[in-house]
């Protein structure tokens, strides 16, 4: 699950845009499957499927915090399948 406070300004609410985005490539292997999504009166949330660890934690787990240009490379191709 995913929650999002919300803003006094919609066009900051970048969870809305995440479930768009979602929405629209549900039928790639590379994502995850989105089974909700809406809004109460105080915040924004999406259910989604969990995939393993985060990219962001894998980063950080790399010796140069970094990904290396083949890996970035690879993990770009693998989303746009």
């Amino acid at each position: 699950m995913k929650v999002e406070p919300l803003m006094l300004n919609r066009d900051d609410e970048i969870l809305k845009m995440e479930v768009f985005v979602l929405k629209k490539m549900q039928k790639s292997k590379h994502v995850c499957r989105l089974f909700g999504a809406g809004r109460t009166s105080s915040f924004n949330y999406m259910i989604m499927s969990l995939l393993g660890k985060n990219l962001s934690d894998l980063r950080y787990m790399m010796p140069s915090k970094r990904f290396t240009t083949s890996t970035s490379l690879r993990l770009g191709k693998q989303g746009l399948k």
